[in-house]
């Protein structure tokens, strides 16, 4: 009974972790206790127990305007306990997370040359016509461009979450 029990926390709270991990639209409190309770995946006290429980572990931060991030510790165990997430749960998860986007995200990536030789690289993600998230930068040569695309169509939620997780940690003067 008992390992039953702490299984059941191990794969809860790795499930916290991985929903923050892998969602565009899951960062702060409300959403994620909208997600967990509409999707019935865990009760609000357990929910608010195993959340103070990661961030007093260090594995997820809470920043000044209230968004949730996995910290460096956090992403580093939950690539190495994924495992005991159950495949169900996992798919489960997937599946929820496809069917709670109304209209999926739009990841789009635009390359245009420059007169001078180097490359503009465009990332976006877009919903229902509406920019979510551009990212425009130069780069030095249409390979790197060409990899940078690439890489943003395939991994454009985590890439997001990074940068977002970036941004939320600049203090102000």
């Amino acid at each position: 009974m008992i390992s039953n029990s702490i299984d059941e926390l191990a794969r809860d709270k790795l499930t916290i972790l991985y929903i923050i991990q892998n969602s565009i639209e899951i960062h702060d409190e409300k959403s994620l206790t909208n997600y967990v309770l509409e999707n019935d995946l865990m009760n609000y006290f357990s929910l608010r127990q195993y959340v103070a429980e990661l961030i007093e572990a260090k594995l997820l931060h809470l920043t000044d305007n209230k968004n949730y991030y996995l910290s460096e510790q956090g992403k580093t165990t939950l690539n190495l306990l994924i495992s005991n997430i159950p495949e169900e749960r996992l798919s489960e998860l997937n599946s929820i997370a496809e069917e709670s986007i109304a209209s999926p995200m739009e990841k789009l990536a635009e390359i245009s040359a420059k007169p001078n030789g180097e490359f503009i690289v465009k990332l976006m993600l877009s919903k229902e016509l509406d920019d979510t998230f551009t990212l425009k930068f130069t780069v030095a040569g249409l390979k790197m461009a060409t990899i940078i695309k690439e890489y943003w169509e395939n991994s454009s939620n985590y890439l997001y979450n990074e940068i977002m997780e970036i941004v939320s940690n600049v203090k102000e003067d």
